[in-house]
């Protein structure tokens, strides 16, 4: 069973912050690992982090959050190797980069906008790999192209949603919830179904 889900951070953003923004409530319930359907934590680089399980995150959501600071997206798919990442300022969508690895699009990468410096060099590291793992005999067993979202998301903000050394020990995810008040509000953060 593979990852499915999508996390968007704040720089220099709280607890309290993303949950007004995003019509949350804080429940004082903690865990290791973000399994809850939404949970958040605040990462020792300065980034506060919302996880949203199995549903990606729509970009109005990130326009709205990006109002009150530097935001970073990812969703992640691991059912159809299909990931993304994205960042966000002054409601604006300055950049996205996104692999989809179904049907044999094992080399596909999407990007748009002004990308970071580091794209370029974390993009010909894993295209290496690829080529490596596909030389070596001739059948695919791990798709690298997909880390490149991935990897990009984690260099920017040291996060990524399934490594351990993010500088995260112990229950550091609290659980969050639609505040009562908030009233539609999974359907508001993700719009219904979700898709790419």
């Amino acid at each position: 069973m593979g990852w499915s889900l999508s996390w968007a951070a704040l720089k220099g953003g709280d607890a309290q912050k993303v949950c007004s923004l995003l019509g949350l409530r804080q429940t004082g319930k903690q865990e290791r690992i973000a399994d809850s359907k939404v949970s958040g934590t605040a990462l020792p680089t300065g980034w506060y982090v919302v996880v949203f399980n199995r549903t990606e995150i729509k970009d109005r959501t990130l326009e709205k959050l990006s109002q009150a600071g530097e935001v970073v997206g990812c969703f992640v798919e691991e059912h159809v190797m299909f990931s993304a990442a994205a960042y966000w300022k002054n409601g604006q969508q300055i950049w996205r980069v996104s692999h989809d690895g179904g049907d044999d699009r094992i080399e596909h990468l999407q990007t748009s906008g002004q990308l970071p410096p580091e794209f370029e060099s974390i993009r010909k590291q894993q295209f290496a790999k690829q080529q490596q793992e596909t030389a070596a005999d001739g059948e695919l067993r791990v798709d690298h192209v997909f880390d490149i979202p991935l990897n990009l998301a984690k260099h920017l903000i040291g996060f990524a949603h399934d490594d351990p050394s993010s500088g995260l020990a112990g229950d550091v995810f609290e659980v969050l919830e639609p505040a009562k008040s908030a009233g539609g509000f999974l359907s508001r953060i993700f719009g219904g179904t979700g898709g790419h």
